[in-house]
């Protein structure tokens, strides 16, 4: 446990931001395991957030985006291809 004064003030900002954390990162796990096509965009942003705030690196949060985009979002190509057809 802390002594000094100045160890006590640390502790507590650091359980405080402790906690915060905490519930983003259950945000983000809970939101990747819900994402559908209709929530994808809120989901990246979450991702995007979450990496600017570091609770995840760039690199993970650039991985997860191409997940999910590969698993649910359309490409350039598909998307030419579908208003050519129109």
């Amino acid at each position: 446990m802390p002594i000094s004064q100045s160890a006590k003030k640390s502790y507590r900002a650091s359980e405080h931001k402790r906690a915060r954390n905490l519930v983003a990162k259950n945000r983000l796990k809970s939101a990747l395991k819900r994402v559908n096509s209709s929530n994808l965009n809120k989901t990246i942003s979450l991702v995007d957030k979450s990496a600017k705030r570091n609770l995840i690196s760039k690199n993970k949060a650039s991985r997860l985006k191409s997940k999910l985009m590969k698993k649910l979002g359309t490409s350039e190509k598909q998307k030419d291809q579908k208003t050519k057809k129109k």
